[in-house]
């Protein structure tokens, strides 16, 4: 090495010791795996997919999370948001109903057999 050769090495080992030469720190979450986890928890809570507005909100909500935020948290976020919506209540209650249904007609056939 001469005296006006530079040490490559030496700079990146200070950079990476003061924090410099990284782009970013915790897990990347790409909007594919937004898109995933929303369709993913809109098919198990509502039985489809979202769409329109309804995605746009989903995968803003699931997108808007801290960097460092996991996967399940995500996705987490968005059942407790779902949880509120009047479709979910909606389907909540149908459930119910056919439940109570069931078994009156369960008590009938048992009824006039």
């Amino acid at each position: 090495m001469t005296k006006s050769s530079v040490d490559l090495a030496k700079i990146l080992s200070t950079l990476k010791a003061n924090g410099g030469g990284t782009s970013s720190t915790g897990p990347v979450f790409t909007k594919q795996e937004a898109d995933y986890a929303v369709q993913s928890v809109y098919q198990q809570m509502l039985g489809r997919n979202a769409t329109g507005n309804d995605y746009s909100k989903a995968i803003n909500l699931v997108m808007s999370q801290s960097q460092d935020t996991s996967t399940a948290a995500r996705q987490q976020a968005l059942t407790n948001a779902l949880m509120q919506s009047p479709e979910y209540k909606i389907k909540q209650d149908n459930k119910y109903l056919d439940v109570i249904y069931q078994s009156v007609a369960n008590d009938v056939r048992n009824a006039q057999a």
